[in-house]
């Protein structure tokens, strides 16, 4: 009981926190419109800090960055995953609009040179069953990671089924939840393929896929290859607002505990 009464007032204090993120007219702080669409510079805004570096599979000149309350909770998820003998380490983190235009369009012009008849939407698609539109990634809002590998062959079996099981069954004690959990189960039924890697930080990006819903819209989705049918093919009801249900009912399960 001690414990849940604990999450849910970390959960109170954390809304308060991100609703007055922008208080401070001293530092520049994205507004929410720029913040969920990754338009802005990472080292500019306060509350994003630098990952230790023994958190992350370190790659020289990668930036490893986290909204701060995020980054806090996964120093405790590591800390007590270590103690079941189980290593989270960050894959991939913060990434804003030119970092994730630059992973898209590196794919986009891949596979536009293997197949030159293949029309942007199939494009788009193909591109889309792992990685998503720059203005419309999650990773955009510094509350959402990559853990461990980005292979889904890896969560299958061995040390990485073992890991696995343990976010399932601990993430949500420190507020993660797995947003793109396996389709057709029950929990979500259209988008982006299983990805048993990726967890988000929910006390902030519960809020921010709110604000997401009720603010954004397609004339927002601009600026890269292909974005041109970025409505055709739904990429905001079907790929950003399709997560696991757990996660979209993530507020109302901790108020009700």
């Amino acid at each position: 009981m001690m414990q849940k009464q604990f999450v849910f007032y970390i959960l109170l204090a954390t809304l308060a926190q991100v609703s007055f993120a922008f208080s401070n007219s001293s530092t520049y702080e994205p507004a929410y419109k720029d913040w969920v669409l990754g338009m802005y510079e990472p080292q500019d805004f306060s509350a994003f800090k630098n990952v230790p570096q023994n958190l992350t599979y370190y790659e020289p000149g990668k930036l490893y960055m986290l909204h701060q309350d995020a980054l806090h909770a996964f120093e405790r998820m590591h800390f007590e995953a270590k103690k079941d003998n189980v290593t989270l380490i960050l894959i991939s983190a913060l990434r804003n609009f030119p970092y994730q235009k630059r992973i898209w369009e590196t794919k986009f012009q891949q596979l536009k040179n293997d197949d030159p008849l293949k029309t942007d939407e199939l494009i788009d698609l193909e591109i889309m069953t792992y990685s998503a539109m720059p203005t419309t990634s999650r990773h955009h809002w510094g509350t959402d990671m990559d853990i461990n590998s980005v292979e889904p062959e890896y969560f299958e079996s061995g040390q990485g089924l073992i890991e696995y099981n343990w976010l399932k069954q601990n993430a949500k004690r420190f507020g993660f939840c797995q947003p793109y959990s396996p389709k057709n189960d029950g929990s979500r039924d259209r988008g982006y393929n299983l990805e048993q890697w990726h967890w988000s930080y929910m006390p902030i990006s519960y809020q921010l896929l709110s604000y997401y819903r009720d603010n954004i819209n397609y004339d927002d989705i601009q600026g890269f290859s292909g974005s041109q049918d970025a409505q055709k093919i739904h990429s905001i009801e079907d790929y950003v607002l399709s997560i696991n249900i757990q996660c979209l009912n993530w507020k109302k399960s901790i108020e009700s505990q």
